[in-house]
């Protein structure tokens, strides 16, 4: 959305922004900017027409408060609010200044590519050890019913979609197979938007996360699968290690059976939805990966 100043004169502290610049990177729909206020600090402010948009800044907000307990690199939130009787909702935040991990692994090496990954997958380790949630029965139980309705969503929509992929009675089989795992499900607070994209490297070399409007109860390894995959055509040896990387970060070493089982399985469920949505460019490839889910863990993966 264009920015008028006047926009703004409701968001606590506006008399003390100095600058305002907009930012134009990143996929939300949100109006983004960079705030310098007289003191010289960095604020960033979300800003977004208020009808209809009110209820998911809220949540955005208390993801926010969420995650800033759990002592990783983050940009707090300041304050967020309806303005302008009610024309507009905003979130403003502190603003971290760091380098793309997308543009930083295009000139890494294959070990620099995979030690940012192994930083990434501590720091998802770290917040699961601050917000399992899976002693919360009720809340567990939420989840759980919530992934067994989605995948009878999923599977009666694939039915129902013309276009059908090849082999696909492995993969229904492997989904309906392996339903149990929901039983299983350990539950913490996701980001569930973890691409490279949305993590940053700051001078000190740490790794900030940002972009939390996605954040939801889930299982504890999901910011750790990398789906990044079922969006490209061409998986990249650096992503690769990467990704091999945050896995080993997360687990100080190798992974057990069940996160391959787990991964497979969402991977699966993912790739299901996105074809049947007509999404499915590059899904077969995946389906490929996996030897049509008749192996957990993918040909880029094994050793």
């Amino acid at each position: 959305m264009k920015l008028m100043k006047h926009h703004l004169r409701e968001v606590p502290g506006y008399q003390h922004f100095a600058e305002i610049h907009q930012i134009k990177s990143g996929s939300s729909q949100s109006g983004k900017y960079h705030i310098i206020t007289t003191s010289g600090q960095s604020l960033l402010l979300r800003i977004e027409n208020g009808l209809g948009n009110k209820e998911r800044y809220e949540r955005h907000a208390e993801g926010l408060k969420y995650f800033a307990k759990t002592g990783i690199l983050m940009a707090p939130l300041i304050s967020w609010g309806v303005i302008n009787g009610g024309q507009h909702v905003y979130i403003l935040q502190h603003f971290i200044l760091g380098t793309d991990v997308r543009e930083l692994l295009e000139f890494a090496s294959i070990k620099r590519a995979y030690d940012i990954g192994y930083k990434v997958g501590q720091m998802v380790r770290k917040i699961k050890e601050n917000t399992n949630m899976s002693n919360d029965k009720e809340e567990l139980n939420k989840v759980r019913d919530k992934a067994r309705v989605l995948v009878d969503k999923i599977l009666q929509e694939y039915e129902a979609y013309e276009k059908k992929f090849e082999e696909d009675k492995r993969v229904i089989k492997f989904i309906q197979d392996k339903r149990t795992l929901i039983d299983e499900f350990e539950i913490t607070i996701c980001h569930r938007d973890l691409f490279i994209q949305n993590l940053l490297m700051v001078p000190t070399g740490e790794i900030a996360i940002i972009d939390f409007e996605y954040w939801q109860l889930d299982h504890i390894y999901m910011d750790l699968i990398p789906l990044d995959f079922i969006y490209t055509e061409n998986i990249s040896e650096k992503i690769v290690e990467f990704h091999r990387g945050k896995i080993a970060g997360y687990f100080e070493g190798e992974p057990p059976e069940k996160f391959y089982e787990v991964y497979a399985y969402i991977t699966a469920l993912r790739c299901m939805a996105l074809w049947s949505a007509n999404k499915g460019l590059y899904i077969e490839n995946i389906f490929k990966q996996f030897d049509y889910f008749q192996e957990i863990i993918p040909k880029f993966l094994r050793k």
